[in-house]
């Protein structure tokens, strides 16, 4: 959500940013949560926050214990695992974790790294092919007996295009054995966010198109 903040710190003109899912009314209930937001009336050195401009990142999770990754997917950034909760014979939770909005909100979190990545050269072709500028999906698979990525799934907003696009870059992954607090990824299923508009930005500023004839 993004507001621009009047002279006492409060927020005005609100519109949402990026939505994900669409549809499910999570803007109109951001918006709604404007009026409780408010900040300093000056900045730590002074100055008047009057006529600025506040991005407000709304997440929301069903039990609280779920997250949605904090960054947009970019080559060496972190990864999420989605870990299902033991039933109380010992297995695993048969339902299925949520992905975008965790509405479940039954698995737990769990970050880990990438030992094989595309790099940032690579992947700007493909963002740019998949030519998505708005909106946010996740691609989430299971972690093979080699670690790389398999039964990709791809959720939220996406065309045929930038479905394609994710899962080449999907293809192109392989994890590290364990996530960071030290959790076997093998048989898992790990989730990857990307946040189109981001990703275009950075990107096209990093390697800008070439011009049209």
């Amino acid at each position: 959500m993004r507001c621009r903040v009047d002279a006492g710190g409060r927020m005005q003109n609100c519109r949402i940013a990026a939505e994900a899912p669409t549809g499910a009314g999570f803007g109109g209930m951001a918006l709604k949560l404007s009026r409780n937001f408010q900040v300093a009336p000056t900045t730590t050195d002074g100055v008047s926050v009057e006529g600025g401009n506040v991005t407000i990142p709304i997440t929301l999770t069903g039990n609280g214990a779920a997250i949605i990754p904090d960054k947009t997917y970019s080559p060496g950034e972190p990864g999420i695992m989605l870990a299902a909760p033991e039933t109380t014979d010992g297995k695993p939770d048969p339902h299925p974790c949520s992905v975008i909005d965790f509405s479940q909100g039954r698995c737990s979190p769990h970050r880990l790294m990438w030992v094989e990545i595309p790099d940032l050269a690579q992947v700007a072709p493909i963002v740019r092919r998949a030519a998505q500028t708005t909106g946010k999906t996740a691609v989430t698979c299971i972690v093979s007996d080699t670690r790389a990525l398999r039964d990709c799934i791809v959720v939220g907003d996406a065309t045929p295009a930038s479905r394609s696009a994710m899962l080449e870059i999907a293809g192109r992954l392989q994890t590290v054995p364990k996530t960071n607090d030290g959790l076997a990824v093998e048989g898992q299923r790990v989730l990857a966010l990307f946040d189109w508009a981001a990703m275009t930005s950075t990107y096209d500023a990093l390697f800008p198109p070439e011009p049209k004839p």
